[in-house]
């Protein structure tokens, strides 16, 4: 049976049309693709999939550590596809459990340092191992979605740069997109999945793991669920910018939400008018978490209802919902 990240992605791939009937699966070694790749194993007969696994080796290092864990992956992907029945291609044919040493088909050149480097690498590989027109699913998560967009931010980028992570652009797919990496790592945990950890990753040098490991990090000690609003909200601000112009008080007047114009919207315009509404009624509090509660008691049969939440009292009807502030609030800080 399938867990509910694999239905969602099962769901989520037939929404896009974006499959098969062969599947080219990167896979690094770390929780995000070793994820990946059990999901799409497991949803692979339901698609009527055909996956072949590519693995990048990123070659000899000084680090004796790093050495060890690229060999490490190498074996790890191997074996899991071994286990799984997949195809898998590499550019390492073999390597040393003795001597930390591999045997390369096409080696990397010494002079890649910067992550665009080894980026640039890896679609090298790709593009001699996926024929043309073929599709190439990577793990980006929700994670590296906010990382990206803040260095894009940074460095000045416009809507285009910042929107440069999409479920599908080309030939690439990236189904996990909307899941945060402690997501993927329970659903390993959950499914016995094994995977590896980048001794980099905890490296504060590039910009992209400063923003990952010092200031994320700093924003939701501060302020807890800071990381996640922060998301939420770039990705309104985006939804704005790419749908020209809804505007949320057009559905919003003092007998509160229009609800049969509410259901004709996406998800993310729903979200949109109700932190609004939120911010017209100055309940200051109100987190994603609120907006994402009153959206499930809007799934509610009852024709009419009501439920407390932010010190007001919501009532819903087949025509609208309101929020009432209880007797003595001014709104929340």
């Amino acid at each position: 049976m399938f867990v509910q990240l694999e239905h969602e992605v099962l769901k989520a791939l037939k929404a896009h049309r974006a499959m098969g009937p062969n599947i080219y699966l990167a896979v690094s070694g770390g929780v995000d693709s070793m994820a990946l790749l059990e999901v799409l194993s497991r949803i692979k007969k339901a698609l009527k999939l055909n996956i072949i696994v590519l693995h990048v080796h990123h070659g000899p290092t000084r680090s004796e550590a790093l050495k060890v864990f690229r060999n490490r992956c190498f074996r790890l992907v191997r074996a899991a596809c071994k286990e799984r029945n997949l195809e898998f291609l590499s550019n390492v044919s073999e390597v040393s459990t003795i001597k930390s040493t591999a045997k390369f088909t096409i080696k990397p050149s010494t002079g890649l340092k910067s992550e665009a480097d080894w980026r640039g690498f890896r679609r090298q590989l790709f593009s001699t191992w996926v024929p043309k027109g073929g599709v190439i699913a990577t793990a980006h998560h929700a994670d590296d979605l906010l990382e990206t967009r803040l260095i894009h931010m940074i460095r000045g980028a416009g809507e285009l740069g910042v929107s440069s992570l999409k479920f599908k652009s080309n030939n690439y797919i990236r189904p996990l997109l909307v899941y945060s990496k402690s997501d993927l790592k329970n659903y390993c945990k959950k499914r016995g999945v094994g995977f590896l950890n980048d001794p980099t990753n905890s490296s504060t040098d590039p910009l992209r793991n400063w923003i990952r490991n010092s200031w994320l990090k700093d924003l939701e000690k501060k302020r807890k669920g800071g990381v996640k609003t922060l998301s939420g909200s770039i990705e309104r601000l985006l939804q704005q910018a790419r749908g020209g112009g809804l505007d949320p008080s057009e559905l919003i007047n003092e007998e509160g939400i229009d609800l049969r114009a509410l259901r004709t919207l996406s998800l993310a315009e729903k979200k949109q008018v109700l932190a609004k509404y939120m911010n017209d009624l100055k309940l200051n509090n109100y987190t994603t978490s609120h907006i994402t509660e009153v959206l499930k008691r809007l799934d509610s049969p009852e024709k009419k209802h009501n439920f407390r939440l932010l010190k007001c009292t919501w009532t819903a009807d087949a025509r609208r919902i309101k929020a009432i502030l209880n007797s003595g609030t001014k709104g929340t800080k």
